[in-house]
C-alpha cells in the first residue's frame, strides 16, 4: 500500500505504476514458443528473446549477459536482447475504485501505469482508492492508496 496526503481542497495526481507487475516472468517447466519474451525472475537488465520453442527446465538457466548471446533452457533456446520493454503485458482496461467522499476526477492508462486526479476528503481522514488494472492476457493486478486529508 502507498500512502499520500493532501490539503482538503486541492487535488493530487498519482500514478499507479504497473511495470514490474505486468512483466512476463520466466517460469519453470513451461511451454514456450518462438516469439515468447521472458525477463528473469531476478532482473539482469536483459530480456530474453524465445527463438526455440519447447519446454523450460525445472531450474533457471544461467542466463546469458551478452547481446544476442543464446541461452539454452530444457528444449529451448532463448537469445538476449537488451531490455526494452517485450516482456511486458500491455494494460487494456482500469477500475478506479474510491472510498466516499474522494472524487476520482480524471484517469488514464499511460503505458505501464495508471494515472489519476483525485480531489474532495474532510480534513483529518484516511481514504483507501483501489487501482484494479486489466491486461490483454486477462490479468488483474491491484494497488492500493491510502490518501490522508490535511487542513
Amino acid at each position: 500500500m502507498h500512502r499520500r496526503t493532501k490539503s482538503a481542497g486541492d487535488r493530487i495526481t498519482y500514478r499507479f505504476q504497473f511495470a514490474r507487475a505486468i512483466e512476463t516472468l520466466w517460469q519453470p517447466g513451461t511451454e514456450y514458443t518462438n516469439g515468447d519474451w521472458v525477463r528473469p525472475p531476478q532482473p539482469n537488465g536483459y530480456e530474453y528473446l524465445c527463438a526455440t520453442g519447447g519446454q523450460s527446465a525445472q531450474d533457471e538457466p544461467d542466463w546469458n549477459t551478452a547481446l544476442a548471446g543464446s541461452t539454452n533452457d530444457g528444449s529451448v533456446v532463448w537469445t538476449t536482447s537488451a531490455f526494452n520493454g517485450n516482456a511486458r503485458d500491455q494494460i487494456t482496461g482500469r477500475v478506479i475504485t474510491a472510498d466516499s467522499g474522494i472524487t476520482v476526477v480524471t484517469d488514464a492508462i499511460d503505458g505501464d501505469d495508471i494515472t489519476v486526479t483525485l480531489s474532495g476528503g474532510i480534513p483529518g481522514q484516511c481514504y483507501d482508492i483501489l487501482c484494479e488494472a486489466q491486461t490483454a492476457a486477462g490479468e488483474e493486478y491491484t494497488e492500493k492508496l491510502r490518501l490522508t486529508i490535511t487542513e
